[in-house]
Order: C-alpha cells, then sequence, then structure tokens
C-alpha cells in the first residue's frame, strides 16, 4: 500500500458487555433496532482511483457468542456508490483501503464469505482465539459531480447495517468513534500543501 492510499485508522479497545441476550432485552425495552455488533474502526483514504477506493472495516462482537450476519446494507450519502463485496477475515489477504485496480485482483481470495458470515465475540479475538472479522466494501463517487466535489469535501458512507436473519429487519452498527464509516478524501490529500477535508481533528471518536 502506497503512503497515498494509506487509510487514516481510529481503532479503539473493544468494551465487552454482558451478552446477547441482555442486548435483547435492553432493545426490547427501548423499542429500537440495535444489536451487539459495533464499528471497530473508521477508515479514508484519497480518491486517487476513479473507479474507487475498497474499504476493509472491522466489526467488533460485544456479545458473548458468535453473531451470525445474513446481509450488510451500507448508507451512503448522496454521489457515493457503495457495493458491499463480502466479508472477510484477512487470512488470505486484505485490502485496508486500497484503489480499485490494485485491490481487485485480490478480491476472489481474500474475500472468504459473499453471503452470510459469523463475528466471533470480542473477547475471543482479544484473546487470540478467533480472527477479526471484516466487511469488505467498494465506495466510489457516483457520477462526475461526485467527482467535482472532493475538491471541497468527503464523500461519506455514514453508517452500515445488517440483517440477522434473510427476512429480518436491518440493525445499526453503532459507531463509537466518528460520525462516518469511511470516506473519499480529495485525491491529493497527504502531498504536501494539501490539507485533508476530513481530517483526524473533525472526528467524534
Amino acid at each position: 500500500m502506497t503512503s497515498r492510499a494509506a487509510a487514516v485508522c481510529l481503532a479503539l479497545s473493544a468494551l465487552l458487555s454482558p451478552g446477547l441476550a441482555g442486548y435483547q432485552d435492553d432493545v426490547a425495552s427501548r423499542g429500537q433496532p440495535e444489536g451487539p455488533l459495533a464499528v471497530a474502526e473508521v477508515l479514508t483514504a484519497p480518491a486517487i482511483d476513479p473507479q474507487g477506493i475498497v474499504f476493509s472495516v472491522a466489526l467488533r462482537n460485544d456479545a458473548d457468542v458468535d453473531v451470525r450476519v445474513s446481509d450488510v446494507v451500507a448508507v451512503p450519502d448522496d454521489g457515493v456508490t457503495v457495493e458491499v463485496l463480502g466479508a472477510s477475515t484477512c487470512r488470505n489477504g486484505c485490502a485496508g483501503a486500497l484503489p480499485w485496480a490494485e485491490a481487485e485482483p485480490m478480491m476472489e481470495r481474500s474475500v472468504e464469505y459473499s453471503d452470510a458470515f459469523r463475528v466471533p465475540p470480542a473477547s475471543d479475538v482479544l484473546a487470540g482465539r478467533a480472527d477479526a472479522v471484516k466487511v469488505v466494501l467498494h465506495v466510489s463517487a457516483s457520477d462526475t459531480a461526485g467527482v467535482r466535489r472532493l475538491d471541497t469535501e468527503c464523500l461519506f458512507v455514514r453508517e452500515l447495517r445488517v440483517r440477522f436473519s434473510e427476512d429480518g429487519e436491518p440493525v445499526a452498527v453503532r459507531n463509537d468513534h466518528a460520525a462516518f464509516v469511511d470516506s473519499l478524501d480529495r485525491p491529493d490529500s497527504g502531498m504536501p500543501d494539501a490539507q485533508s477535508k476530513c481530517p483526524i481533528s473533525d472526528w467524534t471518536g
């Protein structure tokens, strides 16, 4: 990964909690669609490839049992196109934040789950008993207007939502770090005298 294409990543230590049953009871009491999964990091990269950037976003499971995910839905800003390519443990390589031209050749071997997958408890990941699971997203500007916007602003994927069953309602994945999951920055971000339009100082995490 080149320095210009490298992602800026904010990853906080996992916060463990009582388990899936506790989450379900809490959700039922508030009547809000939430679950045990959280975004473990936020990513941003310069949009140096007109075909977009591939991001691998780690999920954190705060329950004490595996959580099965049947589907992932990304919620981008207007002018942003997102394709959910699948999920990966990165055992066979991982596009943390790579231009599509570099990432595309590795997708077949690195994306292990194109449909449903399981996210192990954060406690197992921290103890080395299981691998973290990352959702792999192909993010690009939708049109020429979106590309022009990159001169003055970032293009954001704001949220991930998951289904725990094929006919279930999408549930928001918590994000304690920022108001976005990943973003496309101006193409020259990181070069001398080219200030990022989505700097770390603006993040809420």
